[in-house]
């Protein structure tokens, strides 16, 4: 299940991402017992990359993780920054997307410290959002532009990334659990 919602803002050309950052997060809630609403994805396949891929609108996230991704439950292991756990990313804008975008997330049914965006070195959590400005990024094939990266939690959970652009905004939510085995 992805969760989204198209709000009007401005043209591409318009909007900042100081205005994409300003928009209130509406990631879901989970009462007590509360199932996680995970959302469903696809295997994409390009000439660039190949996996799972969660979303539906013109900024998606492909996930290099074990577990049945394309039904949103991923598998958690170890990292090598302490007390953090990995969840491995891809987000790309298709090629018809060239406005900026943002994406935050939050841990859903419970507080916990969730980060998007890399620390200086790329293999530990920075603070922030990911925050992507107009314009071809140092990865961009075919008009995908992509980031390759991770995205890091604390335990397992239920954990919610909200993509902002131009003229969408959409939720996407994983169910993280531990894993017991890597396969590759």
């Amino acid at each position: 299940m992805g969760l989204s919602a198209t709000s009007p803002s401005p043209s591409h050309s318009v909007v900042t991402t100081s205005e994409l950052l300003a928009r209130h997060l509406h990631v879901p809630t989970l009462g007590p017992g509360g199932r996680c609403p995970a959302s469903t994805g696809t295997d994409v396949h390009t000439k660039f990359f190949t996996g799972p891929s969660l979303g539906g609108g013109p900024v998606r996230v492909l996930l290099a993780d074990t577990g049945d991704v394309v039904r949103g439950n991923v598998g958690l292991f170890p990292s090598g920054a302490p007390r953090w756990y990995a969840l491995q990313t891809l987000w790309y804008a298709l090629p018809s997307y060239r406005a900026p975008f943002v994406v935050r997330a939050a841990k859903v049914g419970a507080r916990g410290p969730i980060e998007v965006r890399p620390g200086a070195d790329g293999t530990s959590p920075g603070v922030g959002p990911l925050v992507v400005p107009v314009g071809p990024t140092l990865n961009t094939f075919d008009g995908y532009r992509t980031l390759p990266g991770s995205t890091w939690v604390h335990s397992a959970g239920c954990y919610a990334w909200q993509i902002d652009g131009a003229t969408f905004s959409e939720v996407i939510v994983v169910d993280a659990t531990m894993s017991s085995s890597r396969s590759g």
